[in-house]
């Protein structure tokens, strides 16, 4: 018998969460981009289930079959009569399950759910909960659905309430039972985008023909022909359904909108990922269409809200008038899009271009931030601007006013101070302003000062400037520092103090640099188990490799040298050995180059970096060459 006073599995707020499983699958694996790669290749293609006026990502539109077929996941369902049987209560199963670490995900009666405001004590009615987590002391699980006005969020529900709203019918209960999930621990394979897939999802979207995979399900679909419809097509469906109910003031389902609003942003996560990968062509281009199109789609949904207040026909007649528009860009953009997939790596340095406007893509955003015609601006401590840069100095143009506060701005880890607060309102103003820098690579960060006041802070455009008449001074250097074969999986202590990215489980960057600040070329992920004992593991048994070769490009200061350290084990024990050459990234210079071998019991090699470098890892024998690891200090 289990004796925590309280547990909780790793449960992120996921950015898809229109419906309860979608929130389930990428809550559980938000935290591993690793695994990422999987579900946003096939959240393209949209389908309407025109009967119920059910609209979905196509792959998850039956949520069962959603569920017991996502890869990722390992998942058992067992009936409510069964649990009811064998445990003394519905509660002492899903404390169990949880100390096992299985989330339990399953219909409950939101009867008797306060979080559930709409119907607690009002009517009872069967919806789909997640339950991650519990605290003994205060009786309470942690449970996560879209709660109170479609808004998903994680909330404590008491024990007793579960008590009773666990009791539901068989006839009930669509799910046919209680799901018992958690991540996958064996082999898998993500962060491998087949561009060949994701171009036939984008052109069947275009064309508005169902995806080409096939389960149980979708054959009952297609069987049943015009009951459904995909991709492109939905927004005549969409405004055909607005204009037959434009005079009945009749309040309307806003979730299909709001599918759409998702489907949006899906394809902004793409360009992202599919750009740190060398993957997409203009992806900065690519990402300001699909943000565009997310920011319309925001529109349309807060005019369905205040339609639903309203009723006022304008609204609708707006919101038509927006979708055609939607229709007509997403039908072109998405095309170019197609087009500029790419199957082999093909990378840009994104450093040299100097303006960049508050929504590029090379801009890393953290924490909690909302947008304007004009800005980004950030809503909650904390929350911070990251981007590497080429030049010697550096423009930010930012709003002053007096609902902003100060911030603090680092250049390569030195700090200069700013108050954006002033009476008034002050658009367009040069707030920081510096100069003197080596021409080269240089670290941004802007970030909200700390303090008793709540700093919010905004941006508009960066200008990184570039004096001509100082000549050539960018310098990369690389230098080997040395091997470490002790160490082996117990890294903790001794490698990572200012950031880490350990492959297959989890990434922490160094304060100073952003998700952009290095890029894999032609590289692919394979973890072998997530959870194990094995001492030469990091986390988990995982690599990136390549049959032949693969590279890391990293744009670093040009200012201050960093350690970087690559972790090597050969976990199957293969036989493998690597050469690594270290190359001055503008020139394609040769700085150092280095041979490991004997890899089975786990090696650190560890070097000195500075600007821009090129890392090649060559294969010298075994079946491919690996990475585990690589490590800032």
């Amino acid at each position: 018998m289990f004796k925590r006073k309280s547990n909780q599995i790793k449960f992120e707020i996921p950015l898809i969460d229109a419906y309860p499983h979608h929130a389930l699958a990428f809550g559980l694996i938000e935290s591993n981009i690793y695994d990422l790669p999987y579900l946003w290749g096939r959240y393209i293609q949209l389908v309407l289930e025109k009967k119920y006026f059910r609209m979905d990502f196509s792959i998850a539109l039956n949520v069962r079959e959603y569920i017991r077929s996502c890869p990722l996941l390992e998942k058992y369902i067992l009936p409510r009569e069964i649990i009811l049987a064998k445990w003394s209560s519905c509660v002492e199963f899903i404390k169990e399950s949880i100390c096992e670490g299985y989330a339990v995900y399953c219909l409950m009666d939101t009867y008797y759910i306060k979080a559930y405001k709409d119907n607690y004590g009002i009517c009872h009615s069967m919806h789909d909960i997640l339950i991650h987590g519990f605290d003994e002391k205060q009786k309470v699980f942690y449970g996560s659905d879209n709660f109170f006005h479609g808004k998903y969020k994680t909330c404590m529900v008491h024990y007793n309430e579960i008590k009773n709203a666990f009791y539901v019918q068989r006839g009930e209960d669509w799910l046919e039972g209680v799901f018992l999930v958690q991540k996958k621990n064996g082999l898998g394979m993500g962060l491998n985008y087949n561009i060949g897939h994701i171009k036939k999802e984008m052109e069947n979207y275009i064309k508005s023909i169902p995806s080409e995979w096939i389960n149980t399900y979708e054959w009952e679909r297609r069987l049943q022909g015009e009951q459904y419809c995909y991709g492109i097509s939905i927004y005549s469906e969409l405004m055909e359904y607005l204009q037959s109910y434009k005079q009945e003031e009749y309040m309307l389902d806003i979730r299909p909108f709001y599918v759409l609003k998702q489907h949006k942003q899906v394809l902004m996560e793409l360009c992202k990922h599919l750009f740190k990968i060398g993957k997409l062509k203009n992806a900065g281009l690519h990402y300001k269409r699909m943000t565009f199109l997310n920011q319309q789609m925001e529109i349309i949904c807060s005019c369905i809200v205040k339609y639903n207040i309203t009723f006022h026909p304008l609204l609708i007649d707006r919101v038509i008038e927006k979708l055609q528009s939607i229709k007509e860009m997403e039908q072109e953009w998405l095309a170019e899009f197609q087009y500029s997939l790419q199957e082999n790596s093909c990378f840009e340095n994104y450093c040299k271009q100097n303006k960049l406007r508050f929504d590029d893509i090379r801009l890393e955003y953290r924490g909690k931030w909302r947008r304007t015609e004009e800005m980004y601006e950030s809503i909650l401590e904390p929350a911070s601007i990251r981007y590497t840069f080429f030049g010697d100095g550096m423009d930010v143009v930012a709003c002053k006013g007096e609902r902003y506060g100060k911030v603090n701005i680092y250049i390569d880890g030195e700090k200069a101070n700013v108050s954006l607060k002033e009476a008034g309102l002050k658009r367009n103003d040069i707030v920081f302003c510096l100069r003197g820098l080596n021409t080269g690579y240089h670290e941004f960060v802007m970030e909200a000062e700390q303090g008793k006041d709540v700093n919010h802070f905004n941006i508009q455009e960066l200008n990184a400037m570039i004096d001509e008449t100082k000549g050539n001074q960018k310098v990369s250097e690389a230098a080997y520092l040395g091997m470490d074969r002790k160490t082996q999986g117990a890294w903790r202590e001794k490698y990572g103090k200012d950031g880490y990215e350990i492959i297959g489980s989890e990434k922490k960057l160094p304060f100073s640099m952003n998700e952009f600040s290095y890029f894999f070329d032609h590289v692919f992920y394979v973890s072998l188990f997530k959870k194990t004992f094995d001492s030469r593991a990091l986390d988990g048994q995982a690599y990136f490799l390549n049959a032949e070769s693969f590279g890391i490009q990293f744009f670093l200061s040009s200012e201050q040298e960093r350690q970087v350290s690559f972790y090597f084990c050969d976990y199957d024990y293969m036989g493998r050995a690597i050469h690594l050459a270290i190359l001055d990234g503008d020139t394609n210079k040769l700085l150092v180059e280095h041979q490991v071998e004997d890899l089975e019991k786990g090696v650190y090699v560890s070097f000195r970096l500075k600007g821009n470098i090129y890392i090649k890892f060559e294969k010298i024998r075994g079946p491919d060459v690996i990475l585990s690891g690589i490590f800032f200090d």
